[in-house]
């Protein structure tokens, strides 16, 4: 019989986009070596997603799946920057050197009120979900990937509550991710994004 896993990720089919494959696979696979996953992820209608690729839907239509609410403001600002809910998503704010002034507004206000990403509204639904699939299946392990880093702020509180085994799953870097500098933090706010990644790696 397989064992359980839990795998929590806020990209996931259909999603669109590089981030997501990695455990959309690896969720695809583990059947065949002796575990079964349960995901938790955002419902894609409430979900903050610059891409949609519903192409990826057919790889994990077996894979059980709880999509949850989440409290965000990035369809909100992208509606106000551009007039469209998900065109304004910023993508790593990849290619604008120079943005206006409103844009540098909500920069700053992404980088020093929103720590450690502007997605950690989906924390606490995600981790009632999770709490509601542990009891139930009786489950171990459990994974969380990022970005969205928040994510692994849900692994420390099933960790602390339920002491199951945790991997953190870095697709990227967190502090030292390249266009957070583009964010103008604070030095403070920069010292509470670093003791929250310190705490997650400990």
């Amino acid at each position: 019989m397989n064992e359980p896993v839990l795998i929590l990720t806020y990209y996931w089919p259909p999603a669109g986009g590089s981030g997501i494959q990695r455990w959309m696979y690896f969720s695809k696979f583990l059947p065949q070596h002796g575990f079964t996953p349960y995901v938790v992820t955002v419902d894609e209608k409430k979900a903050s997603y610059k891409f949609i690729d519903t192409s990826f839907n057919k790889h994990v239509s077996h894979v059980h799946t709880t999509r949850t609410k989440t409290r965000e403001l990035l369809k909100l600002y992208s509606t106000l920057t551009t007039g469209k809910s998900t065109s304004g998503i910023p993508q790593a704010f990849a290619g604008e050197t120079k943005p206006g002034p409103l844009k540098k507004l909500a920069r700053y206000i992404r980088g020093n009120y929103f720590i450690p990403d502007a997605r950690k509204g989906w924390n606490k639904f995600a981790f009632k979900a999770a709490c509601d699939l542990i009891e139930k299946y009786n489950i171990k392990k459990i994974i969380t990937t990022g970005p969205p880093h928040s994510t692994h702020l849900v692994g420390i509180m099933l960790k602390e509550k339920y002491n199951v085994a945790w991997l953190a799953d870095f697709r990227d870097p967190w502090r030292e991710l390249y266009y957070n500098r583009l964010l103008y933090r604070s030095a403070r706010a920069d010292r509470i994004d670093a003791a929250l990644e310190k705490k997650v790696l400990e």
